[in-house]
């Protein structure tokens, strides 16, 4: 019961401070060596889904195989995912040799908003759209946002629903 209690306070705490969530669960990510780049092996392999970028050139997961990918499967109208996409940009800026991958997954969205969202959230990576709904289940997905680790094989390695644990992800990485 009082682990419970001191939880709900801190997270009152976290919300009222107002950094929210992402600030009361994140710390600042710890140093990658200089002159690195990210290797990650394993994984149960990842559905081959399909999905286009912002030009409408059709695209399949397994043409991203060959580095570690933090695959984002967002809305661009969920007010979480406008929170973490850009705390992932920023992580993936400090992580050599990790691509993030952002795909927003939502049937209701159009192209035009999912630029609106890119440019409004500052997001740097190129972007893609266009997932089916049960791609989005296959990956896993049950609500917004889920993110994936996924190896150099395209195996998945771990999944979240919510702020993803990426200084655990880091932790997986071996830096060469």
């Amino acid at each position: 019961m009082r682990l419970t209690l001191s939880v709900a306070a801190a997270l009152l705490l976290a919300a009222c401070s107002g950094t929210g969530l992402s600030g009361f669960l994140t710390a600042d990510p710890a140093p990658v060596p200089s002159g690195t780049s990210a290797k990650l092996a394993g994984g149960t392999a990842a559905p081959d889904v399909s999905f286009k970028d912002l030009d409408d050139k059709p695209h399949k997961l397994s043409e991203f195989k060959g580095q570690p990918v933090v695959l984002a499967l967002f809305a661009e109208w969920c007010s979480h995912c406008q929170e973490d996409l850009p705390m992932i940009q920023a992580w993936i800026d400090q992580t050599p040799g990790v691509l993030f991958l952002p795909v927003e997954s939502s049937e209701k969205t159009t192209k035009d908003k999912v630029v609106t969202f890119v440019t409004r959230y500052n997001i740097k990576a190129k972007t893609y759209y266009g997932l089916a709904p049960a791609d989005f289940q296959a990956l896993g997905g049950t609500s917004y946002p889920t993110a994936l680790l996924l190896s150099s094989e395209g195996g998945v390695v771990d999944r979240s629903i919510g702020i993803p644990p990426l200084e655990k992800w880091r932790g997986l990485l071996s830096f060469q």
